[in-house]
């Protein structure tokens, strides 16, 4: 049996009132990531995104994640550390934008990264005309990172130096 079959017959005996406490747990836990990031940068930002549709059974709380983090974005949005949902979710038809009913394939991949470049680009340009303002010249570098899936680049965006992990990715 695989871990794909075992997780589709858990599923059908979940009950619905798991569902509902599996969904609450989660968003409380992206609640508390975000709390986190805050502790570390008082002024992220931080873009949430709705999951995508998927025909496996195993993902029956999908919507109801999906409706509640408006609310969470909401209710954690600050000034001072913005918050951003992106909306991966509304559109999204598994037949034609995944290979198996869950994972993307290029189109569903291309999609994805439209959404997610409607919402990432104000962001990018409200950092960069703040770090203009005080007199940072900020950089911006894309490089390819690795033998990953569908190509995504690697995007770094410095003001001064910046420490990197991995300057071998530039």
């Amino acid at each position: 049996m695989t871990i794909d079959n075992c997780l589709v017959q858990r599923a059908e005996f979940l009950p619905s009132t798991e569902i509902v406490v599996r969904v609450t747990s989660t968003v409380s836990d992206i609640g508390g990531i975000i709390d986190v990031l805050r502790t570390v940068n008082p002024h992220v930002r931080v873009l949430v995104a709705q999951v995508i549709a998927s025909v496996s059974t195993c993902h029956t709380g999908i919507p109801a994640l999906n409706a509640s983090l408006p609310a969470l974005v909401a209710d954690k949005d600050r000034p001072e550390s913005p918050l951003t949902l992106v909306d991966q979710y509304s559109g999204f038809d598994p037949s034609t934008m995944t290979y198996d009913g869950t994972h993307p394939n290029a189109v569903g991949d291309a999609r994805m990264a439209d959404r997610w470049f409607e919402k990432l680009t104000p962001v990018l340009v409200a950092l960069l005309t703040e770090a203009e303002q005080v007199g940072f010249e900020p950089t911006v570098r894309v490089a390819q990172k690795g033998p990953m899936s569908g190509g995504f680049p690697v995007l770094c965006l410095s003001f001064g130096s910046v420490y990197s992990p991995h300057p071998e990715v530039f």
